[in-house]
Protein backbone atom coordinates (compact mmCIF):
# COMPACT_ATOMS: atom_id res chain seq x y z
CA UNK A 1 0.00 0.00 0.00
CA UNK A 2 3.20 2.35 1.03
CA UNK A 3 4.21 1.76 -2.54
CA UNK A 4 1.03 3.22 -4.12
CA UNK A 5 1.08 6.33 -2.10
CA UNK A 6 4.38 6.98 -2.90
CA UNK A 7 3.58 6.52 -6.96
CA UNK A 8 0.50 8.55 -6.68
CA UNK A 9 1.85 11.26 -4.49
CA UNK A 10 4.43 12.00 -7.45
CA UNK A 11 1.87 11.95 -10.46
CA UNK A 12 -0.12 14.23 -8.02
CA UNK A 13 2.41 17.13 -7.73
CA UNK A 14 2.61 17.55 -11.08
CA UNK A 15 -0.30 19.68 -10.88
CA UNK A 16 -3.74 18.96 -10.18
CA UNK A 17 -4.79 21.54 -13.11
CA UNK A 18 -3.42 19.38 -15.66
CA UNK A 19 -3.32 15.90 -14.31
CA UNK A 20 -6.54 15.59 -12.36
CA UNK A 21 -7.00 12.02 -12.99
CA UNK A 22 -3.87 11.57 -11.41
CA UNK A 23 -4.97 13.79 -8.25
CA UNK A 24 -8.23 12.00 -8.34
CA UNK A 25 -6.31 8.26 -8.08
CA UNK A 26 -4.07 9.69 -4.93
CA UNK A 27 -6.65 10.84 -3.31
CA UNK A 28 -8.37 7.26 -3.69
CA UNK A 29 -5.18 5.66 -2.58
CA UNK A 30 -5.27 7.28 0.26
CA UNK A 31 -8.94 6.76 1.28
CA UNK A 32 -8.28 3.17 0.75
CA UNK A 33 -5.20 3.43 2.79
CA UNK A 34 -6.59 5.33 5.92
CA UNK A 35 -9.76 2.74 5.44
CA UNK A 36 -6.89 -0.39 5.90
CA UNK A 37 -5.74 1.40 8.87
CA UNK A 38 -8.88 1.70 10.35
CA UNK A 39 -9.59 -2.06 9.48
CA UNK A 40 -6.27 -3.18 10.72
CA UNK A 41 -7.67 -1.59 14.18
CA UNK A 42 -11.25 -3.75 13.56
CA UNK A 43 -9.53 -6.62 13.19
CA UNK A 44 -7.37 -6.55 16.06
CA UNK A 45 -10.46 -6.03 18.21
CA UNK A 46 -11.96 -9.06 16.55
CA UNK A 47 -8.84 -10.86 17.07
CA UNK A 48 -8.56 -10.20 20.52
CA UNK A 49 -12.20 -10.60 20.97
CA UNK A 50 -11.91 -14.10 19.76
CA UNK A 51 -9.33 -14.73 21.84
CA UNK A 52 -11.32 -13.80 24.54
CA UNK A 53 -14.17 -16.73 23.42
CA UNK A 54 -11.19 -19.58 25.07
CA UNK A 55 -10.82 -17.48 28.54
CA UNK A 56 -12.45 -17.99 31.32
CA UNK A 57 -13.51 -16.15 34.62
CA UNK A 58 -14.18 -17.38 38.05
CA UNK A 59 -17.64 -17.41 36.85
CA UNK A 60 -17.51 -19.61 34.24
CA UNK A 61 -14.88 -22.22 36.21
CA UNK A 62 -17.86 -22.41 38.33
CA UNK A 63 -20.73 -22.59 36.01
CA UNK A 64 -18.42 -26.14 34.04
CA UNK A 65 -17.96 -27.19 38.02
CA UNK A 66 -21.84 -27.60 38.65
CA UNK A 67 -23.02 -30.93 37.82
CA UNK A 68 -19.36 -32.01 39.54
CA UNK A 69 -20.30 -30.09 42.67
CA UNK A 70 -24.10 -31.87 42.57
CA UNK A 71 -22.26 -35.14 42.31
CA UNK A 72 -20.05 -34.52 45.04
CA UNK A 73 -22.17 -33.83 47.21
CA UNK A 74 -24.70 -36.67 46.48
CA UNK A 75 -21.92 -38.97 47.19
CA UNK A 76 -21.23 -37.20 50.53
CA UNK A 77 -24.57 -37.43 51.18
CA UNK A 78 -24.82 -33.55 52.18
CA UNK A 79 -26.55 -31.28 50.49
CA UNK A 80 -25.25 -29.08 47.55
CA UNK A 81 -23.62 -26.02 48.67
CA UNK A 82 -24.63 -22.41 47.68
CA UNK A 83 -21.90 -21.26 45.74
CA UNK A 84 -21.25 -17.65 45.88
CA UNK A 85 -18.51 -15.79 43.54
CA UNK A 86 -18.29 -11.44 43.71
CA UNK A 87 -15.12 -9.17 42.65
CA UNK A 88 -13.58 -8.31 39.66
CA UNK A 89 -13.76 -10.07 36.44
CA UNK A 90 -10.39 -11.83 35.98
CA UNK A 91 -10.40 -13.78 32.75
CA UNK A 92 -7.74 -16.83 32.79
CA UNK A 93 -6.25 -19.02 30.09
CA UNK A 94 -8.11 -22.59 29.29
CA UNK A 95 -5.22 -24.06 30.92
CA UNK A 96 -5.04 -22.29 34.10
CA UNK A 97 -8.71 -22.47 34.36
CA UNK A 98 -8.28 -26.27 33.71
CA UNK A 99 -5.80 -26.19 36.57
CA UNK A 100 -7.93 -24.03 38.60
CA UNK A 101 -10.95 -26.35 38.32
CA UNK A 102 -8.99 -29.32 39.82
CA UNK A 103 -8.13 -27.04 42.54
CA UNK A 104 -11.59 -25.72 43.57
CA UNK A 105 -12.84 -29.38 43.33
CA UNK A 106 -10.19 -30.63 45.64
CA UNK A 107 -11.09 -27.54 48.32
CA UNK A 108 -14.77 -28.36 47.65
CA UNK A 109 -14.30 -32.06 48.24
CA UNK A 110 -12.67 -30.81 51.70
CA UNK A 111 -15.29 -28.39 52.59
CA UNK A 112 -17.98 -31.09 52.14
CA UNK A 113 -16.02 -33.60 53.71
CA UNK A 114 -15.58 -31.84 57.41
CA UNK A 115 -19.12 -29.52 56.87
CA UNK A 116 -20.54 -30.12 60.00
CA UNK A 117 -24.21 -28.24 59.15
CA UNK A 118 -26.80 -28.58 56.49
CA UNK A 119 -26.30 -25.36 55.08
CA UNK A 120 -23.03 -25.01 53.19
CA UNK A 121 -21.69 -21.77 52.27
CA UNK A 122 -19.05 -21.05 49.67
CA UNK A 123 -17.56 -17.52 49.25
CA UNK A 124 -15.08 -17.31 46.10
CA UNK A 125 -13.76 -13.71 45.38
CA UNK A 126 -11.19 -12.96 42.93
CA UNK A 127 -9.45 -9.31 43.33
CA UNK A 128 -7.10 -7.35 41.85
CA UNK A 129 -5.26 -5.31 43.65
CA UNK A 130 -2.69 -3.60 41.23
CA UNK A 131 1.15 -3.51 40.49
CA UNK A 132 0.10 -6.98 38.87
CA UNK A 133 -0.70 -8.38 42.29
CA UNK A 134 -4.02 -10.29 42.19
CA UNK A 135 -5.35 -13.13 44.51
CA UNK A 136 -8.69 -15.38 44.52
CA UNK A 137 -10.00 -16.22 48.09
CA UNK A 138 -12.21 -19.22 49.04
CA UNK A 139 -13.43 -19.59 52.25
CA UNK A 140 -16.56 -21.70 53.75
CA UNK A 141 -18.86 -21.44 56.64
CA UNK A 142 -17.92 -24.29 58.11
CA UNK A 143 -16.62 -24.27 61.84
CA UNK A 144 -12.92 -23.79 60.40
CA UNK A 145 -9.88 -25.94 61.11
CA UNK A 146 -9.31 -27.90 64.00
CA UNK A 147 -6.44 -26.97 65.62
CA UNK A 148 -6.54 -29.24 68.76
CA UNK A 149 -6.28 -31.88 66.54
CA UNK A 150 -4.01 -30.87 64.41
CA UNK A 151 -1.46 -29.47 67.01
CA UNK A 152 -1.59 -33.13 68.51
CA UNK A 153 -1.33 -35.19 65.00
CA UNK A 154 1.84 -32.28 64.37
CA UNK A 155 3.40 -33.01 67.58
CA UNK A 156 3.29 -37.07 67.41
CA UNK A 157 4.65 -36.51 63.68
CA UNK A 158 7.62 -34.23 64.93
CA UNK A 159 6.85 -31.34 62.84
CA UNK A 160 6.50 -29.48 65.38
CA UNK A 161 6.82 -28.54 68.65
CA UNK A 162 5.00 -27.47 71.82
CA UNK A 163 5.80 -23.90 70.94
CA UNK A 164 3.88 -23.50 67.84
CA UNK A 165 1.84 -20.78 66.81
CA UNK A 166 -1.93 -21.46 65.53
CA UNK A 167 -0.47 -20.38 62.30
CA UNK A 168 2.21 -23.27 62.02
CA UNK A 169 0.18 -25.45 63.26
CA UNK A 170 -2.77 -24.63 60.11
CA UNK A 171 0.13 -25.16 57.41
CA UNK A 172 0.51 -28.91 59.05
CA UNK A 173 -3.15 -29.05 56.53
CA UNK A 174 -0.17 -28.63 53.53
CA UNK A 175 1.74 -31.60 54.62
CA UNK A 176 0.82 -35.27 52.77
CA UNK A 177 -0.61 -37.74 55.39
CA UNK A 178 -2.31 -35.08 57.85
CA UNK A 179 -5.82 -35.40 58.31
CA UNK A 180 -8.51 -34.26 61.12
CA UNK A 181 -11.07 -37.03 59.40
CA UNK A 182 -11.27 -39.95 61.88
CA UNK A 183 -13.23 -42.11 59.38
CA UNK A 184 -11.95 -42.83 55.92
CA UNK A 185 -13.89 -42.71 52.35
CA UNK A 186 -12.97 -42.52 48.86
CA UNK A 187 -12.99 -38.94 49.22
CA UNK A 188 -11.13 -38.23 51.98
CA UNK A 189 -10.01 -39.41 55.24
CA UNK A 190 -6.66 -40.05 53.80
CA UNK A 191 -4.40 -36.97 54.36
CA UNK A 192 -3.91 -36.13 50.29
CA UNK A 193 -5.42 -33.61 48.53
CA UNK A 194 -4.22 -30.47 50.04
CA UNK A 195 -0.29 -30.91 49.43
CA UNK A 196 -1.60 -31.93 45.85
CA UNK A 197 -3.44 -28.69 45.75
CA UNK A 198 -0.43 -26.69 46.83
CA UNK A 199 2.22 -28.24 44.36
CA UNK A 200 -0.46 -28.24 41.23
CA UNK A 201 -0.58 -24.52 42.36
CA UNK A 202 3.01 -23.90 42.54
CA UNK A 203 3.95 -26.13 39.48
CA UNK A 204 1.74 -23.20 37.63
CA UNK A 205 3.99 -20.17 39.27
CA UNK A 206 0.67 -19.81 42.04
CA UNK A 207 0.71 -19.31 45.31
CA UNK A 208 -1.75 -20.66 48.19
CA UNK A 209 -1.58 -19.04 51.70
CA UNK A 210 -3.48 -19.52 54.59
CA UNK A 211 -5.02 -16.54 56.61
CA UNK A 212 -7.07 -16.93 60.43
CA UNK A 213 -10.64 -14.70 60.00
CA UNK A 214 -11.75 -15.04 63.34
CA UNK A 215 -9.94 -16.07 67.18
CA UNK A 216 -10.46 -20.00 67.94
CA UNK A 217 -13.58 -20.83 69.64
CA UNK A 218 -13.89 -22.82 72.95
CA UNK A 219 -13.17 -26.19 71.09
CA UNK A 220 -10.42 -25.26 69.60
CA UNK A 221 -11.87 -24.49 65.86
CA UNK A 222 -10.59 -21.44 63.88
CA UNK A 223 -12.02 -19.60 60.87
CA UNK A 224 -9.88 -19.31 57.93
CA UNK A 225 -9.86 -18.64 53.94
CA UNK A 226 -7.44 -19.68 51.65
CA UNK A 227 -5.96 -16.92 49.48
CA UNK A 228 -4.45 -17.67 46.35
CA UNK A 229 -2.10 -15.74 44.67
CA UNK A 230 -2.07 -15.10 41.03
CA UNK A 231 1.25 -14.72 38.54
CA UNK A 232 0.94 -11.67 36.29
CA UNK A 233 1.67 -13.95 33.23
CA UNK A 234 -1.59 -15.99 33.88
CA UNK A 235 -4.10 -12.78 34.01
CA UNK A 236 -6.62 -10.96 31.55
CA UNK A 237 -8.44 -8.31 33.53
CA UNK A 238 -11.46 -7.43 31.69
Amino acid sequence: MEKYIDMSARMSSVGKEGHSKYFRFYRKVEQLWNQSVKSDIFMNSVGHSYERINDLSIDDIFDELDQMIASLAGELKCNKPQTRVSGEKIFFSRKDADMLERIFIQMIRNTLSHAQKNHIEIYVAPKFHGGGKTTIVYRDNGRGLDLNSLRKIGLEKNLIDQAAEDNEVAYLIFESGITTKETVNRVSGRGVGMDIIKKDLEENSFQIKLSFISPADEAGFRSFEFVIECPQKALKIA
